[in-house]
């Protein structure tokens, strides 16, 4: 199918959004990663998310262009991400920032999730044991001292 002038630009502005999206979820991923501690949970990040993104662009593509890729696609989608390269680091602080206060608020709302479904005795019985799990570690600490 041949596209018009508008519909060919359309889809290069299209291809190079594309390619500032990808660059930023490769940025995000990375971010999110690096906040996991075990390296198994970010391997399984990893691959669930770059599962989910193949799965986008397979979409993304096949919307376009019926999933016809020309070279062109591969020229714009790097326009995009050169594009994205200057704002980088700023671009890194802000989401930075954003990735922190959501982790805040999660942990917050967690929390009051499971004040909330469960009853106060669980709560102590909780609060017994991370007490517990403290003492053992100074009883150790203080038999290793002598």
């Amino acid at each position: 199918m041949i596209y018009t002038l508008r519909q060919e630009v359309f889809i290069m502005l299209l291809l190079i959004m594309f390619g500032l999206y990808m660059t930023f979820y490769y940025e995000l991923i990375n971010i999110i990663c690096y906040k996991f501690k075990h390296k198994v949970l970010q391997i399984f990040f990893e691959i669930l998310s770059w599962s989910l993104q193949i799965f986008i662009s397979y979409k993304f593509i096949y919307q376009i262009k019926d999933g016809d890729i020309p070279i062109y696609f591969i020229l714009f989608i790097l326009c995009g991400v050169f594009i994205y390269i200057p704002f980088n680091t700023s671009i890194r602080k802000v989401t930075n920032i954003i990735i922190t206060l959501l982790t805040v608020l999660f942990k917050k709302l967690f929390k009051n999730i499971i004040e909330f479904l469960f009853p106060k005795y669980v709560n102590e019985i909780i609060i017994t044991f991370k007490k517990r799990k403290k003492s053992k570690k100074n009883i150790d600490i203080e038999s290793w001292k002598g």
